[in-house]
């Protein structure tokens, strides 16, 4: 008589050197009924432990409410087709197993082709027993409806309303803005004489004047939220000559035009020839309020230098 071993997809050993489990699932439809079958996965194989041959092969499937004795509450006999040792079916297809999982403790026992039934039998766990649910969907046999109230559904009054939160607070940071989009301001009614181009490496933008001379200004348009302070302003560039440098850094506020608010003026002159980023404090923090732009005044002493001019952060908060 040929020897079987029955293994699960995830494998135990079980006393008496014999290695199996059990993995289940159930079966799932929509709709009011819940189907009386379950999946079962395992893996076959022989004395030595090696998958048995690819083929079909006879298992009889018993539940019992013992571990040993007893007589089988429900039994199925399947024709299953194994590949390298390795099966799933469905119990309950030929006969439902109903109201047989009613009542736990339950055990499941397995006999391959005419072997004796393989020890120990295993325990069903919570996931057969989901099978109640179908009581659940049909309320013991009544319909839902049945137990639905008409009318409008009762709904107590709100409670009170609770007090109201701290405000957010906002922490100070830097808003890091190109200075790619700065616009050379006109001097006076004569048009500027400012040359604007990208530089070669890097979005920085690379300043000339076609005459030289002070009081050449770049403008920087600033986006910012109402409820913020500007507090410090940072510029990074470099020069070709210290001749030719940034001499001033303003914030003003735009009203009415022509007019502007000037709400910061540094006056310190920047004439460094290496790159580097300076800062600007804005005293007293000045906040925003409707739009702002930050200018840059330029001192050209040559129309051959060059002025660069890179990031430029606008540290803001509270």
């Amino acid at each position: 008589m040929k020897s079987f071993r029955l293994a699960a997809i995830l494998t135990i050993v079980v006393a008496g050197g014999l290695a199996w489990s059990v993995s289940w699932a159930i079966a799932q439809q929509t709709g009011s009924s819940v189907p009386q079958t379950l999946t079962y996965q395992g893996f076959l194989s022989d004395a030595s432990g090696n998958p048995i041959k690819d083929g079909k092969y006879a298992v009889t499937f018993s539940i019992y409410s013992s571990s040993t004795g007893s007589t089988a509450l429900w039994s199925e006999r399947l024709a299953v087709e194994t590949q390298n040792g390795i099966f799933s079916t469905t119990l309950g297809n030929i006969t439902p197993v109903g109201n047989v999982i009613d009542t736990p403790p339950l055990f499941l026992g397995i006999q391959v082709e005419s072997d004796s039934e393989l020890r120990p039998r295993q325990e069903l766990t919570s996931v057969p027993f989901a099978i109640q649910a179908g009581n659940a969907a049909t309320l013991g046999g009544l319909s839902p409806d049945e137990f639905a109230r008409t009318g409008d559904v009762l709904q107590g009054p709100p409670g009170d309303q609770g007090p109201p939160g701290p405000a957010a607070t906002v922490e100070d940071h830097t808003i890091w803005v190109s200075a790619l989009d700065m616009i050379a301001s006109p001097r006076g009614d004569a048009p500027s004489n400012l040359v604007l181009a990208r530089g070669a490496a890097g979005n920085t933008l690379d300043v000339t004047t076609t005459s030289a001379g002070d009081l050449q200004w770049l403008a920087k348009p600033l986006a910012l939220a109402d409820n913020l302070r500007i507090k410090k302003v940072t510029v990074c560039y470099d020069l070709s000559s210290a001749d030719s440098f940034i001499s001033q850094i303003r914030i003003t506020r735009e009203n009415e035009p022509p007019s502007a608010f000037v709400v910061n003026d540094d006056g310190t002159d920047h004439k460094s020839t290496d790159p580097v980023c300076v800062d600007s404090n804005v005293v007293p923090n000045e906040p925003v309020e409707g739009a702002m732009t930050m200018s840059l005044r330029l001192n050209f002493a040559n129309t051959t230098d060059q002025i660069r001019i890179g990031g430029i952060g606008i540290l803001v908060g509270e």
